[in-house]
């Protein structure tokens, strides 16, 4: 039997071999169909002809395929096998199949080079023949129509030629027409023609299935298909998205090689965002449970969310209690509930740090701390027993940042102005359920046992499903885009120090240079990685391993578009990693600038006398012993000499800063000191570009690169080091941060900063 007619018993149209084989029966005209893009789909269709009758069944899966065809007395079975030839770069547009059955056996080759264009070709041979197709299809600037063509030859002979067209109007409906000519009776240049065959057909997706019929001649084929992926469908099930916000959300996953990848704050807000353009998905309900996120987490959650409510999405939130940032996530809400004797709590905000200076003076402790220059208050909390002047200011700038970025979006969706709101805390900052109701915070109280009730009533009776199974069931992809390129996010995450990355015991999340370095190499190497977003998250920490991952991503950015994309703090050395890039995003709420070193010895030679304790020693050199931390606090040459090394690390840094942001050293000087800001701030005294979240600055990169569906790709890789801590063979916490720090002699480092 003819590859075409062969293509026709699989009953989705007549094939090309450049088509876009995204039915499970299409690489039955071209195996390498199936290593282009995945798919799951059971299929069996019913050829009827005017002598006999063929049935079909097959599957696809990934990259591979199986058929069983019964042609009257003839059983055939089919394997099928395809794959890209590279996994990014142009080789991942060009795949390669094959096809194995008793009778017969076939090789494919496809290209798809863009979105508007493909070609393939496929060779079908037995004991007898040799078959080939070439085949090309086109979308005219829209994918809402196919043409394509296909030559079918015998040697070096054309037997047949075909045409086709398929429109699908709407995602669930594809109608096509095709014509198949032969032509003349083998000869090479023969121009004689047989009566073309013309074959029109449709095809309607039901969600998951796909109900197909086809009119060849005389002849009539009908079929059915069933998908993991979701197909479209006239009918559309409404469905009310769950999401529940519980815990911490890191920036980067935690999957590795035993076990699948958890919660992270990228998997919340691209969940979130795929939502938008779900037209299945009528509302969304958000449920508060304990969630542990930062101020500027929750400004991306709530920008997503109000891209939500502007594509027609209806949100509820719900909270047994609420807080200030609770309120602000609620602010974009439709509906608002509380749980039956629930508090709503907004008392403002403070924001301090823990002095240990007299417990140090008792203990016999010596501090030698430095610092540049007047804001660099993390000295502070050793050298006085409270805060100065100036870090009272930073710190009643930020807060006031953070109201007015904060206040504004719960006023306004409570129908009050800001001065009301004032008002209200001012005067009480803590509401049982019913004055909080009263007084417009939320809109209606019910028990938490009610919730599923209550979102249907709100929203009508529709289907309440947890974002997690709306978000795994994917779209088909019937595009001819193949995802070639790739956007790379590296995550600079927690204290810098010398070393590798891990978490420590005091200091929580640490980023190790050497781990940040060997990842922008990769990045770097890597050809298929077209541009790259930084997420940075950092207080800063070791002045040397900050410029060792300037050095790095400053080099990366001659090769590529990096752009910074700051969380919830990129200060002092987070903002000093953050320089060598095109474009620095941040949130209204991140905490950033900080420009400014200090260095900290602490002296227990006192401590030891009050122990019983004695030290003793010989030297050879005048400053052996200066930085002892046992031994004796530095005299006053050495001071000398320690501000002069600072001085030297501020220039540095002030110059980075300088030369990166088009300042003049000068003017930096006058806006670092050690001073934070909000990034809403930093905007405004050009420390950042743009006010923005990391899904903003993905897009941004794609932009920037010219790729739009980059892939996202996620650095740095897990090493065998975790590998080895889920064998419990590695610890999973330890010192290491802390003992790095403490080795070091400068800091670009924050000040302990909290705000509640």
């Amino acid at each position: 039997m003819q590859v075409i007619i062969f293509a026709v018993v699989s009953w989705v149209s007549t094939f090309p071999s450049a088509d876009i084989g995204m039915k499970w029966s299409s690489w039955l005209a071209n195996p390498a169909f199936i290593g282009m893009k995945s798919i799951h789909e059971f299929g069996i269709s019913g050829d009827f002809y005017s002598q006999d009758t063929v049935l079909t069944i097959g599957y696809r899966v990934d990259g591979f395929a199986v058929a069983y065809r019964i042609e009257g007395q003839n059983r055939d079975l089919l394997l099928g096998v395809g794959l890209p030839l590279a996994s990014n770069g142009l080789l991942r547009k060009l795949s390669v199949g094959y096809t194995y059955s008793r009778k017969k056996q076939m090789a494919g080759l496809a290209f798809w080079p863009s979105r508007y264009f493909t070609a393939g070709v496929a060779v079908e041979w037995d004991r007898n023949s040799i078959n080939e197709q070439f085949g090309v299809g086109v979308r005219p600037f829209t994918e809402m129509v196919t043409l394509w063509g296909n030559a079918n030859m015998q040697g070096n002979y054309i037997r047949s030629l075909d045409i086709g067209v398929s429109v699908s109007p709407v995602k669930w409906l594809e109608v096509r027409g095709a014509a198949n000519c032969p032509i003349g009776t083998m000869q090479p240049a023969s121009t004689s023609r047989s009566t073309c065959e013309y074959q029109i057909g449709a095809t309607v997706s039901l969600g998951h299935s796909r109900l197909n019929v086809e009119s060849v001649g005389s002849s009539m084929s009908f079929g059915l298909a069933f998908s993991r992926e979701y197909q479209g469908s006239p009918f559309k099930p409404q469905k009310i998205v769950r999401v529940v916000l519980d815990g911490k959300y890191p920036e980067q996953t935690s999957s590795s090689l035993f076990k699948k990848a958890g919660k992270s704050f990228y998997s919340l807000i691209h969940s979130l965002k795929a939502l938008r353009d779900r037209d299945d998905v009528v509302g969304v309900l958000i449920v508060l449970k304990n969630p542990s996120l930062s101020a500027a987490q929750v400004e991306e959650v709530v920008h997503e969310l109000a891209d939500l409510r502007k594509n027609g999405k209806k949100i509820l939130v719900f909270s047994k209690n609420f807080d200030t940032m609770g309120l602000w996530l609620a602010s974009q809400a439709d509906v608002v509930a509380i749980t039956s004797s629930g508090y709503v709590v907004m008392p403002g905000f403070v924001s301090g740090s823990v002095y240990f200076k007299r417990m140090l003076d008792r203990i016999g402790v010596d501090v030698d701390a430095f610092h540049i220059k007047e804001y660099k208050s993390a000295i502070e909390p050793f050298t006085r027993r409270d805060m100065s002047e100036y870090d009272r200011k930073q710190r009643m700038d930020y807060m006031t940042d953070m109201k007015s970025t904060i206040w504004p979006a719960i006023a306004e969706r409570m129908g009050k102005s800001t001065a009301y709101l004032d008002l209200l805390v001012d005067s009480q900052g803590m509401w049982n359920d019913s004055e909080a109701v009263r007084l417009g915070f939320v809109d209606t109280i019910i028990h938490s046992s009610q919730l599923k009730e209550w979102a249907k009533d709100e929203l009508g009776y529709k289907q309440l499903i947890d974002i997690d199974k709306v978000v795994e069931v994917k779209n088909v992809d019937d595009s001819w885009e193949i995802p070639a390129e790739r956007v790379a996010v590296l995550y600079i995450e927690g204290g810098i120090v010398s070393g590798k990355s891990g978490n420590d015991i005091l200091t929580g999340k640490t980023v190790g240079d050497e781990t940040i370095v060997r990842a922008i190499k990769d990045i770097k190497e890597d050809k298929s990685i077209k541009a790259v977003v930084v997420r940075v998250n950092s207080p800063g920490g070791s002045a040397l391993a900050s410029e060792e991952i300037w050095f790095a991503l400053k080099e990366l950015k001659d090769k590529k578009p990096v752009i910074v994309s700051m969380g919830d703090v990129a200060a002092s050395g987070g903002y000093y990693v953050s320089v060598p890039s095109d474009v620095i995003m941040a949130d209204s709420t991140t905490l950033t600038g900080s420009i400014g070193i200090l260095s900290l010895k602490f002296v227990f030679r006192r401590t030891l006398e009050k122990l019983g304790i004695d030290v003793d020693y010989t030297k050879i050199g005048r400053h052996a012993d200066a930085m002892s931390s046992i031994l004796r606090p530095l005299t006053p040459e050495e001071e000398s000499l320690a501000m002069k090394e600072l001085r030297y690390g501020y220039n540095i840094f002030i110059n980075r800063v300088a030369f990166s942001r088009g300042m003049t050293p000068e003017k930096v000087d006058s806006l670092g000191r050690g001073h934070i800001y909000s990034g809403i701030r930093a905007l405004g005294i050009g420390l950042v570009d743009s006010i923005g979240g990391l899904e903003d600055a993905i897009e941004l990169a794609r932009r920037m690169a010219n790729t739009p569906d980059a892939e996202v790709v996620f650095f740095p890789k897990p090493r065998m080091m975790k590998l080895l801590e889920e064998l419990g063979v590695a610890s999973r916490a330890n010192l290491d941060g802390t003992k790095s720090l403490l080795r070091e002699n400068y800091l670009y480092l924050m000040p302990p900063f909290f705000v509640r």
